[in-house]
């Protein structure tokens, strides 16, 4: 009798897993989104569709938590593996081998929990040519739409586009990601390069459980070429920047100076497109270190033989500017450097702008000591110190007079001591500014 019982016992916990297997498995059709959650007593879901062969298809899960990503894997109907997500959430362009029944297995590889949305479609991209708009809207999260564009290697194009919570994706002939700038509203790509020739796929949704519309304008970039010493003057739409190029050799020192208009927020970007990581191209940034606050960047040491790409950035304060004048000029200049133990004085005015000082450490995080001080009566002082990565120091108070730092630089390379003026109604500041180099104690 015990024994029976524990039979019995024993057929009710396999019964209750069968039928919960059964639970999470669901018949669907191409092109039907379907919602769906993982969680611990359930920890993958099955969907089941008709496909034929020949049918080329895509398949997408989307997560309903944007720090989460789930798996996804595609079985014929003798359960081989066909086809699985890895670093892209989703497969495109697959070509189904035979007319049967598929099914496709969602699960978290980080044994987490949360809600989704999938699909299964065809996957019917558009071809589309530079200088090209899209405009389009999704039914859900889980809906993508593909544009596909055959390029030459090297030319230079950007996107611009309006949407709620877009994602705009280009992935190179290779199938890898060339580029990614986030999920986010209206996203803008200001320049980028196709590396090869072949065809590219763009691929656009969106992360609103809702769906949503878009508009997407993709266009051909020809940068102005930069001369050294001869200014460069224009005008241009607020939404069409302009964009220039200059040629460097390895380790020559530049300055780049821009004037715009002061009724508004002005940058100036410094990208390098080749040898580098697509999230990796900008290399400097300035927002108004220059006279007037106009955007300056001074000095560029070129990082490597290459050539270098400018855009300005302009931003109206009031509504109804529709365009602006603009003039970039790129010369050569001399570094201010600042050497152990010696002490400088130096002068900030609004025409002047913000002074910048390089030294470079003669060893990994080496142990320096800075020391600057305001000695005239007038000026607000402010002192940023940049690594060839990262921020070191930002000191940014109008009450500061002198400040005493001891840090340890982490890294070798190129290290900037960025001094401006940060008064509300500046005039002149005087400082003084000295490193030494400290002996480690630890």
């Amino acid at each position: 009798m015990r024994l029976l019982s524990r039979f019995v016992i024993l057929l009710t916990i396999c019964l209750l897993s069968v039928t919960v297997i059964h639970a999470q498995t669901e018949q669907i059709v191409l092109g039907q989104a379907v919602r769906g959650e993982i969680t611990a007593i359930q920890p993958t879901s099955t969907y089941i569709f008709e496909g034929r062969e020949g049918d080329i298809i895509y398949f997408y899960v989307a997560a309903a938590q944007n720090n989460q990503q789930f798996s996804a894997r595609l079985f014929d109907a003798n359960s081989n593996l066909l086809a699985e997500t890895t670093v892209f959430p989703f497969i495109n362009n697959f070509t189904l081998p035979a007319t049967q029944t598929y099914s496709l297995l969602i699960s978290d590889p980080d044994n987490g929990t949360g809600a989704f949305t999938a699909i299964v479609d065809f996957y019917l991209p558009t071809a589309i040519v530079l200088n090209t708009e899209l405009s389009g809207s999704f039914a859900s999260p889980a809906h993508l739409q593909f544009f596909t564009i055959d390029a030459q290697a090297d030319t230079l194009f950007r996107y611009s586009s309006t949407g709620t919570q877009l994602g705009i994706s280009v992935i190179d002939p290779q199938g890898e990601l060339s580029s990614f700038q986030g999920m986010y509203d209206s996203p803008l790509l200001m320049l980028s390069q196709f590396e090869q020739t072949g065809q590219y796929i763009f691929m656009v949704h969106t992360d609103l459980p809702t769906g949503g519309e878009y508009r997407l304008f993709l266009e051909s970039v020809i940068p102005t070429p930069l001369v050294g010493g001869t200014p460069v003057t224009g005008s241009r739409q607020i939404n069409n920047p302009p964009v220039f190029s200059f040629d460097s050799p390895a380790g020559k020192t530049w300055e780049l100076n821009a004037t715009l208009p002061s009724n508004g927020s002005r940058q100036m970007v410094i990208a390098q497109l080749d040898g580098r990581i697509w999230y990796d191209v900008i290399i400097a940034v300035d927002d108004g270190s220059g006279a007037n606050g106009n955007p300056r960047i001074s000095p560029f040491i070129a990082p490597a033989d290459a050539t270098y790409y400018v855009w300005l950035n302009y931003s109206p304060y009031a509504n109804g500017v529709s365009s602006y004048e603009y003039e970039l000029l790129l010369s050569s200049t001399t570094i201010l450097s600042l050497a152990p133990d010696v002490e400088t004085t130096h002068t900030i005015t609004p025409t002047s702008g913000a002074l910048t000082f390089v030294y470079s450490p003669a060893v990994e995080n080496e142990r320096i000591q800075v020391e600057i001080r305001r000695v005239s009566e007038t000026g607000a002082l402010t002192l940023q110190i940049v690594s060839p990565v990262d921020d070191v120091l930002l000191v940014n108070g109008r009450g500061m007079n002198s400040g005493v730092f001891d840090l340890n630089l982490p890294v070798m390379g190129i290290y900037r001591f960025v001094v401006n003026d940060i008064d509300y109604d500046p005039t002149e500041l005087v400082i003084t500014i000295r490193l030494s180099i400290l002996q480690d104690k630890s």
